[in-house]
């Protein structure tokens, strides 16, 4: 079975042979095909932007969560402008820090999560160039 519709023309010269003459298409044919060819371009274009912009958000929620953990990093080796020679400084600057690890620990969970989340819905837009409906699998 012929898919172009040049495919047809030959395989329908072959049956009525070399002189048969085929219509053009309509005009409104030619001006609609091309409109529909402008679209998908336009589509694919905007899609393939799509897939940059998720890359760059990728990108940028790694640095935030780097950048904090960082922090988090700065934070433990700190004494917080305390008294460091208070006898309680310990036992209150580990409860304060259980807090702030909570807290750094819960970025680092919501980065992997994010980036995990952009990287799958970069792989629906990736998709997206070769999706065909239940409908056009069975044709």
């Amino acid at each position: 079975m012929a898919t172009e519709f040049d495919d047809v023309i030959v395989a329908v010269k072959k049956i009525l042979g070399d002189k048969t003459q085929v219509p053009k298409p309509s005009s409104g044919y030619t001006k609609a095909q091309k409109q529909l060819d402008d679209a998908w371009a336009k589509f694919d274009k905007t899609r393939k932007t799509l897939e940059d912009q998720i890359l760059d958000v990728q990108k940028a929620v790694s640095s935030v969560g780097l950048a904090l953990k960082q922090y988090g990093e700065q934070i433990e080796k700190s004494d917080l402008g305390c008294d460091t020679k208070d006898s309680a400084f310990k036992t209150k600057r580990a409860a304060a820090q259980k807090q702030f690890d909570t807290f750094f620990d819960e970025i680092a969970s919501n980065t992997k999560i994010n980036i995990r989340n952009a990287d799958e819905l970069d792989k629906h837009l990736m998709n997206l160039a070769s999706y065909k409906s239940p409908e056009a699998a069975d044709i």
